[in-house]
């Protein structure tokens, strides 16, 4: 064996440093136990999934007949239903099976020829980790609805024929006949889960700050995409409004609303400071809304101390009128102490 080398006399030197660095690496893994070795590619492992999962940036559940359906959407967008839930959904137990590449439920040949190529390619699991980190598994929210049309329309032939249904099928057909006109009536199975998640009114709200940045006072604007959700909601609610996507957004009203309660409450010096501290994050803020949680005010505190007394006058007024009034009450100008001196 050659020291300077560290080979046998007939092996031969590696002639690249990616052959060199393979040679040790092989000799470490047998230097290596079988435990540890385990350990290490486990390791692997979790650290790809960590890196390669899409995350859930919303979650929540809805509820259709005696079926609690917990549903998610990702960071793209893509909204999902957690795989147990989608299969109880159904009337299905909720081990996975697969059946020539399909799950077992869409896999049955008298199935076939009711499938669309869309259904065949939502039944691929979507892996994602919820918004603790936890690993889950879901379907294409999309998959629900035309899971049930398929098997409504395998009742159709089969009525049609004038043969019973399969008694394996039959519990899955029962269940897409509850879930089809509930869906239908609940504007569909996206609008559900926006719902569900609390997405919808994130979607309402950046569509809105967007607008309100070009009509509110020009110091106030860098800031508003950090005015909690809960008052855009609330003046919503007073004005008689749902804060949901396609309805009147009225920025003008909303922006004159800002102005008058929050910015003209703020003393001058403080609202003159807000353009010199204002935010820097508000682009990544909309970009990235799973941090929306963990930013519960704007930062600066007289700015927080007016929100939260506007926003709570407005949970506790039942209409506008009432809201003015509480409103007058608790910002009413200061009387001038009377110093009454002896004679």
């Amino acid at each position: 064996m050659s020291y300077a080398t560290g080979l046998m006399p007939n092996q031969t030197p590696p002639d690249r440093p990616s052959e060199i660095a393979s040679l040790g690496g092989k000799a470490r893994a047998k230097a290596l136990t079988k435990d540890e070795r385990s350990s290490i590619a486990s390791h692997a492992v979790s650290m790809r999934w960590n890196r390669e999962l899409p995350r859930a940036t919303h979650s929540g559940e809805f509820v259709i007949g005696d079926k609690r359906i917990a549903c998610g959407v990702l960071e793209t967008g893509k909204r999902l239903l957690t795989r147990e839930t989608f299969l109880s959904a159904i009337g299905e137990p909720a081990g996975f099976k697969a059946i020539d590449g399909m799950p077992a439920f869409i896999a049955a040949d008298n199935l076939k020829p009711f499938i669309p190529d869309q259904l065949r390619e939502s039944t691929t699991p979507i892996f994602f980790r919820d918004e603790t980190g936890g690993r889950r598994a879901g379907y294409d929210a999309s998959l629900l609805p035309m899971v049930c049309e398929v098997y409504l329309q395998l009742r159709d032939r089969y009525l049609a024929r004038g043969t019973p249904i399969p008694s394996g099928q039959a519990h899955i057909i029962t269940a897409c006949e509850m879930l089809t006109p509930a869906l239908a009536a609940a504007g569909g199975i996206f609008t559900l889960i926006d719902k569900a998640t609390g997405y919808q009114a994130d979607r309402v709200k950046e569509k809105l700050v967007e607008i309100l940045e070009t009509s509110v006072a020009d110091e106030l604007q860098p800031w508003i995409c950090r005015f909690p959700q809960e008052f855009f909601l609330q003046v919503y609610r007073l004005q008689g409004r749902e804060f949901e996507p396609g309805s009147d957004l009225s920025p003008a009203d909303i922006a004159l609303f800002i102005d008058k309660y929050i910015y003209e409450q703020l003393s001058p010096d403080v609202a003159s400071g807000l353009s010199e501290s204002s935010p820097m994050a508000e682009k990544r803020y909309r970009r990235q809304r799973r941090l929306r949680s963990l930013i519960a005010n704007t930062g600066n505190p007289h700015l927080d101390q007016q929100i939260s007394i506007v926003t709570t006058l407005l949970k506790i007024a039942r209409n506008t009128a009432e809201f003015h009034d509480l409103f007058n009450r608790a910002f009413a100008p200061k009387e001038p102490m009377l110093v009454i001196l002896d004679a």
